[in-house]
């Protein structure tokens, strides 16, 4: 699986570190440095943008389905006005040829 010369560099890095570096990953005695203040501070303000960003992309979503639904709404009260407005037309029409009819009938 591994060549001779992987194999000799491996036991020799084990032998100066111990057989733990193989699961702990960083030699003994090492220390993560610490951040420096502008580090700490980027990345405070970092993190807020992210989060910030996060909840103006949900606020988008949720406005983009508000106005998706909004939209359904206004075809659909359209409608009903074009229909009542074309019921009510066709109620005249009804009535005003009633009317006339009655007047002929009258006038006989």
């Amino acid at each position: 699986m591994f060549n001779e010369q992987f194999s000799a560099v491996l036991k020799g890095a084990l032998e100066r570190q111990g057989q733990d570096a193989l699961v702990d990953g960083a030699p003994k005695g090492y220390e993560e440095p610490k951040p420096s203040a502008a580090e700490e501070v980027l990345f405070a303000a970092l993190q807020d943008s992210r989060r910030h960003l996060t909840q103006l992309d949900n606020i988008i979503n949720a406005m983009a389905k508000h106005k998706e639904r909004e939209q359904k709404q206004f075809e659909r009260l359209h409608f009903a006005y074009k229909r009542a407005k074309g019921d009510a037309a066709y109620i005249r029409s009804c009535e005003k040829r009633l009317e006339m009819a009655l007047q002929k009938s009258v006038q006989e």
